[in-house]
């Protein structure tokens, strides 16, 4: 069954933790690797929909059709990521996945509900409607370098009040993981500007990432 499809809360595969998908310094995850929202098994990494949802963007992104494995199932409505074919700024420049706490905050940010974006990266994704909100396995900026958001730069080792879900968190004071398009992984620091950020998770804007890169 595809991710997000109907029938999913009857599939016995969601509840069961994969460690392949538990980061070992994952401050947020479970032990037992059973998320507190709809018992599904924790997930400590997401997917970097501007990349894998084949979007991109040239102004603002286009968050009209927001599930993420869209790109990946063929759907005629939506835009189709490949590699390298759609990574036009080369794999080696374009972010892929990114670490992020699996159980994120306690609930103080507003809307409290949005702090369950604790889905199974391989097994469900959701399509919410809120432009931005990450309520599944994806990582969709709000901003972009036309229109700036500063939600959308990394946390690093926040507590459980400040985690933010519309975010992603490395799991230290000095670090964020990130894995690139070629394979190769990549330690992004809290000196990172938002531009280059933006630039690094663009797969086709043409951008050349900043020297703290």
């Amino acid at each position: 069954m595809h991710p997000g499809g109907s029938g999913w809360t009857t599939w016995s595969g969601t509840s069961q933790p994969v460690a392949t998908y538990m980061a070992p310094g994952d401050p947020s995850s479970p032990q037992n690797g059973i998320g507190s929202w709809a018992s599904l098994g924790v997930s400590s990494y997401v997917g970097n929909m501007q990349a894998l949802g084949g979007m991109g963007w040239s102004g603002a992104p286009d968050f009209g059709y927001m599930n993420w494995y869209a790109g990946w199932a063929g759907d005629t409505n939506a835009p189709t990521a490949s590699i390298p074919k759609s990574f036009r700024d080369g794999t080696s420049n374009t972010i892929t996945f990114l670490e992020k706490y699996s159980e994120c905050g306690d609930g103080s940010i507003s809307p409290s509900y949005y702090q369950a974006a604790r889905e199974t990266l391989w097994s469900y994704a959701y399509y919410h409607g809120v432009s931005g909100y990450p309520n599944g396995p994806i990582y969709n900026v709000i901003g972009s370098e036309a229109l700036p958001n500063l939600r959308d730069m990394p946390q690093f080792a926040p507590t459980d009040h400040q985690c933010d879900y519309a975010r992603v968190q490395g799991y230290y004071s000095a670090v964020i993981q990130v894995a690139m398009g070629d394979g190769s992984s990549r330690a992004v620091g809290p000196e990172i500007s938002l531009t280059t950020w933006y630039r690094a998770l663009n797969p086709k804007d043409g951008q050349v990432l900043g020297p703290e890169w």
